[in-house]
């Protein structure tokens, strides 16, 4: 019995010890200042590169631009379709949205489609719905949205 409480007790100082290290190394250890670099020439700096621009009438590049910031935009307006519950079905890294294509007439909107959501219905089943997402010239906000049940074909 007396050798378990030792054990306990310097247990009890060892995370004591521990807690009182670590708390002294962030408030009281300041880091030290890089040491300067002797006879190195100054970094050049260079201009960012700039994105080339699309064509009014390119919807390839037009479309892959928008494509990421579509579900940014478009995300809340599509979940309060759902009457019931909604889960996307998209990993973490793939977009809410696969294709595209002109909401009217060329170089005055795009319309990005997906189909990786599904919502509940009135009885607790999921079903897959197919959803779109019109966007102005700029591919900034929304315009309109809508969605269907089923995946898209």
């Amino acid at each position: 019995m007396a050798q378990q409480k030792k054990k306990i007790n310097w247990m009890i100082v060892g995370c004591v010890f521990v807690v009182v290290a670590i708390v002294r190394e962030i408030f009281f250890v300041e880091p030290m200042p890089p040491e300067p670099v002797k006879d190195a020439p100054p970094a050049k700096v260079e201009a960012p590169k700039k994105v080339p621009e699309c064509a009014r009438d390119d919807l390839d590049c037009r479309g892959n631009k928008v494509l990421w910031t579509a579900g940014v935009f478009c995300r809340n307006a599509i979940e309060e379709q759902a009457r019931f519950n909604f889960r996307w079905t998209n990993g973490f890294a793939e977009p809410k949205f696969d294709r595209y294509e002109w909401t009217n007439k060329p170089g005055k909107g795009i319309t990005v489609i997906g189909d990786k959501v599904e919502f509940q219905n009135a009885l607790g089943n999921y079903l897959p719905v197919t959803y779109w997402c019109d966007l102005p010239e700029n591919g900034e906000n929304y315009v309109a949205v809508r969605v269907k049940a089923g995946k898209f074909r």
